[in-house]
């Protein structure tokens, strides 16, 4: 079979994450650069912002928001941090709050990309991991909006770093990696209760599906240890000021959307707009995962919806974005191969010989274009519809009018053309 054109994979895979850092940075940054306010809502976590700051950055026992006495029991980590960062550089927090969730989301794909290439194994299969990560329609309504994104977006950098240090010590079972586990397993904790939640239900999966023996299970308790501590500052006020009670009511309240199941059985999980190719491919990787007898991506998709089906549509993007990368190039891009030749062939990625069978091949090379147009144009329709999601100047100047002209006491009827408000 003659090989007429050559690429390495270290090219290839580089082409691949400029491209999905670039578009990635710049559609996450066009929604906010348009707007003078941040994206979605966050009046509460303002507050709160407010409240640490208010008390010389003391833990609250309360947030005055809205006036309601509700304890303060939320991770604290992302306010104090805006808080100290406002006191420091004296930027308004409401500018810290529109631009701080997305630079974080684009350190995020860094750190992502370093965890892809740890499980993976392959720059090729992590550079397109990250191209699907960086332009996935989910983080640019959960991750940069102003209020939620700025716990959201640190529990996303924290859970990716996490697991990676997590993953080196439970693979490697090297005691090395145990004060960096811990460390980072305490700021998601410090960050955001259901990432953490989530990220330990698949680092305990990352755990069981390495052969664990009784030197794994010490590092991991170690780790428990370690991360008691760290956090017992935080933990040991809230049981002073409010006791366990609290805390109980939190995990048993919110908006439980186990309906998210179906999506998950119904494989419309992904949030795209369109015929969600992203989804078809990864459930590629996923199969393709299955028969290698290489469980802990797939059991990543499956378990997140067991322990909390509300948030599980956004943690399962990590291992949706290998799988991804997977279906493209050990199936997808190979299939024209198998055609033409009669001959089931396998990605070899210890060298280039399939790489460049796929380069040599317009169907192959037809296939990769499509499948990085499409993700790009999906990618920049989402920051369109985003960029619209947010708190004119107009309805502002009416709110400020209602504060100064109307009694505080007063009720208003709000019609907002959605039945399950009015």
């Amino acid at each position: 079979m003659k090989i007429d054109n050559k690429i390495t994979e270290f090219k290839l895979s580089y082409f691949i994450l400029t491209w999905g850092f670039f578009w990635g940075i710049a559609f996450h940054l066009y929604p906010i650069y348009k707007v003078d306010f941040p994206i979605g809502d966050g009046g509460m976590f303002y507050v709160m912002v407010r409240d640490v700051q208010i008390i010389n950055f003391h833990l609250p026992k309360y947030t005055t928001y809205n006036g309601n006495n509700i304890p303060f029991i939320y991770p604290p980590l992302p306010f104090f941090l805006y808080g100290i960062i406002n006191l420091l550089t004296n930027i308004p927090i409401l500018i810290l709050f529109k631009w701080l969730p997305t630079i974080t989301f684009i350190i995020c794909t860094i750190f992502f990309f370093i965890l892809s290439r740890i499980i993976l194994k392959s720059y090729l299969l992590a550079s397109i991991s990250v191209l699907g990560f960086a332009l996935h329609p989910t983080f640019f309504s959960r991750i940069i909006m102003g209020g939620g994104g700025i716990t959201r977006s640190l529990g996303l950098l924290f859970s990716i770093i996490s697991l990676i240090f997590y993953y080196q010590l439970f693979t490697q079972r090297k005691w090395k990696f145990i004060l960096f586990s811990s460390i980072f397993g305490s700021l998601i904790i410090l960050s955001h209760p259901e990432w953490s939640l989530q990220t330990f239900g698949i680092i305990f999966l990352i755990w069981l599906l390495n052969k664990p023996n009784l030197n794994t299970l010490l590092l991991g308790l170690i780790t428990i240890l370690l991360i008691i501590l760290f956090i017992s500052p935080w933990w040991i006020i809230i049981l002073k000021y409010h006791g366990i009670n609290p805390i109980l009511y939190a995990f048993n309240s919110g908006y439980k959307n186990y309906a998210n199941i179906f999506s998950l059985l119904m494989l419309t999980f992904s949030e795209y707009m369109y015929f969600p190719i992203f989804s078809a491919l990864a459930i590629l990787g996923f199969l393709y995962n299955i028969i290698k007898r290489s469980f802990l991506l797939p059991l990543s998709i499956i378990i997140p919806f067991i322990i909390d089906p509300r948030i599980a549509p956004q943690i399962i993007i990590i291992p949706l974005c290998m799988l991804f990368s997977i279906g493209i190039v050990n199936i997808i891009l190979l299939l024209p191969i198998w055609i033409k030749n009669n001959v089931y062939i396998e990605f070899n990625h210890k060298n280039n010989e399939t790489l460049n069978l796929i380069w040599n091949n317009k169907y192959s090379k037809f296939i990769l274009g499509y499948i990085l147009t499409y993700l790009l144009l999906v990618s920049f329709a989402k920051s369109i519809i985003v960029s619209k999601n947010y708190l004119p100047n107009t309805v502002r100047e009416s709110f400020n009018w209602i504060m100064n002209n109307i009694p505080s006491k007063s009720k208003f009827y709000l019609i907002t053309g959605d039945y399950g408000f009015e």
